[in-house]
C-alpha cells in the first residue's frame, strides 16, 4: 500500500513515496494511508503511526469521530465537535485543536497502525 502523505498536526500534507505492507482486510478501497511525523501526546498518536483514512466526500462527520481535517492548507486530526450550530476539532481532553467555519473533514481514521517495537 502506498503511503499518500505524511503530516504533523497543524502543518499541510507532505507528499510521500513511501509503500507498507498492511493486511488486506484491514483497507477498504478508497481510503488513503498517513503517516505521522510528530508525537500528538494528546491523541495518542505517535510519530510514525499510519493512520487509515476512509475519505469523505460530503466533508462530513458525526460528533465524535475521530477524523482528519484541513483548514486551508493545513492538516489536523482530533475529534469531530458538532452540537449546536458549532463545529471543532478536539483533543482527549476536549481542547479545541481547530475551530473554523472553513474547516472541512478530510476523512475518518478507521484504523491507527503502529509498530510493535515502540
Amino acid at each position: 500500500m502506498r503511503v499518500t502523505a505524511a503530516f504533523s498536526q497543524g502543518r499541510p500534507l507532505v507528499d510521500s513515496n513511501e509503500t507498507v505492507t498492511l493486511p488486506a482486510e484491514q483497507i477498504e478501497p478508497g481510503d488513503i494511508v498517513l503517516r505521522v511525523a510528530d508525537d500528538i501526546w494528546n491523541l495518542d498518536v505517535l510519530a510514525g503511526d499510519l493512520l487509515i483514512v476512509a475519505r469523505r466526500a460530503t466533508g462530513r462527520a458525526a460528533t465524535g469521530e475521530f477524523v482528519v481535517v484541513t483548514l486551508q492548507h493545513l492538516t489536523f486530526v482530533g475529534r469531530w465537535w458538532g452540537k449546536h450550530g458549532s463545529r471543532a476539532l478536539v483533543d482527549d481532553e476536549f481542547h479545541i485543536i481547530a475551530n473554523a467555519p472553513e474547516m472541512r473533514v478530510f476523512g475518518a481514521v478507521t484504523l491507527i497502525a503502529r509498530a510493535e517495537t515502540r
